[in-house]
């Protein structure tokens, strides 16, 4: 989660797929390497401004 672009992880939990405490450092007394987000669905992104505009499509 560090080396994300904190852009790319607003517009994630813009989208309700990333939140921020969730996910975890350790698993099973394990380091953790990589997370995967996964979320289907079809919108429509406008940025202007340093401000990000999604739309659902149907």
């Amino acid at each position: 989660r560090a080396k994300i672009n904190p852009r790319t992880r607003a517009l994630l939990a813009g989208m309700g797929v990333y939140q921020e405490g969730i996910a975890k450092q350790q698993v099973n007394s394990k380091d953790v390497t990589a997370h995967i987000y996964e979320y289907t669905t079809q919108v429509g992104m406008t940025i202007k401004n340093d401000v990000v505009s999604l739309v659902p499509k149907q």
